[in-house]
């Protein structure tokens, strides 16, 4: 029982560590869009737009 709790903390932490490179992959991406701010802001309602 305790190699099995070892091993999946193991997997854990290596999923954990994948994901936080992922996310800050993405926040890199992300970063490079600009919006304007009247687009940006609460409530925005794109209802009814032509596509």
């Amino acid at each position: 029982m305790t190699q099995q709790n070892a091993a999946m903390a193991e997997e854990s932490t290596a999923a954990s560590k994948a994901l936080s490179q992922e996310s800050t992959k993405l926040a890199r991406l992300t970063a490079q869009f600009k919006i304007g701010a009247a687009e940006a802001g609460p409530g925005r309602d794109d209802t009814g737009r032509a596509a």
